[in-house]
């Protein structure tokens, strides 16, 4: 990523174990997807194509149709019956250690690392990844566009 643009790079900020939550039940227990925006106009969910959630303003969500709009605003916090929010949601970590990946790929990482196809600088990185015999490899599913221009090919 961070050689992807040579003038102005974009600032990476590596990810570790510990910041990564799990938002799984976060809707269920304290958010409402609206029909309406602040200002009582119809939420074209299937439009959106830039959603924006602040700190400063946990209860609601801004959004965007276009990426030069200005943005909208919806209320996401559930409330009571009184009209008062409920309360808050504690976020709960998703991994209390470092993941594994599978031996296997931990072998063709650090085979790669051999040939030089990874720069030296990523070596350690990848020589420190936990692997276990145990973890299955997944691939994520491919795309039936992508399976058509695969087939092509051959």
């Amino acid at each position: 990523m961070r050689m992807t643009r040579r003038k102005d790079p974009y600032m990476i900020v590596p990810l570790k174990y510990e910041d990564i939550y799990d938002f799984k039940d976060l809707p269920k227990k304290n958010m409402k997807f609206r029909e309406k925006d602040v200002n009582g106009k119809k939420i074209k969910w299937l439009k959106i194509r830039w959603l924006r959630y602040t700190k400063e303003n946990p209860d609601c969500i801004l959004f965007k149709y276009k990426m030069d709009d200005e943005f909208r605003e919806m209320k996401v916090a559930l409330t009571s019956t009184r009209g008062r929010a409920t309360e808050e949601y504690q976020l709960i970590k998703k991994y209390t250690s470092r993941q594994s990946i599978s031996a296997a790929k931990k072998k063709d990482l650090v085979g790669l690392c051999k040939k030089g196809i990874i720069p030296s600088e990523y070596h350690e990185y990848y020589k420190s990844l936990l692997a276990n015999i145990n973890v299955k490899d997944t691939l994520a599913e491919t795309d039936v566009e992508e399976e058509k221009n695969d087939s092509y090919q051959d």
